[in-house]
């Protein structure tokens, strides 16, 4: 799991930061109704599709299409979130000034390499 700073994951959970867990698609389903998709750019310029509750419009993966063997879950739709810490910080050139990360967290200025 990460925290991301970048300006789309701070609009899109209303805070300073998102939350994502990187799991393999293959180990994931949605297991009640289907999912709606829109593309985004992020700030590296890449498309990303967002995929979302058709119902009430929360975010709940991300993806690089339907071949992705990787997928991004939005870790507050998970049930229980108590257990996850991160294991990084992203696109920190975008953190809140106000925002002192005081962990020993690698931070990226931008995305990690691959």
């Amino acid at each position: 799991m990460y925290a991301c700073h970048c300006l789309d994951c701070q609009r899109q959970s209303a805070s300073a930061f998102g939350i994502s867990v990187i799991v393999e698609r293959a180990g994931f389903s949605i297991t009640e109704g289907a999912v709606k998709t829109w593309v985004t750019y992020g700030e590296s310029g890449n498309p990303k599709r967002a995929n979302f509750c058709p119902t009430c419009g929360v975010r709940i993966f991300h993806d690089d299409g339907d071949n992705s063997q990787w997928i991004s879950v939005k870790g507050g739709t998970l049930d229980d979130s108590s257990h996850l810490e991160p294991g990084a910080h992203l696109w920190t050139k975008r953190q809140q000034s106000w925002l002192h990360l005081d962990d020993d967290l690698v931070r990226h200025a931008e995305e990690p390499p691959e």
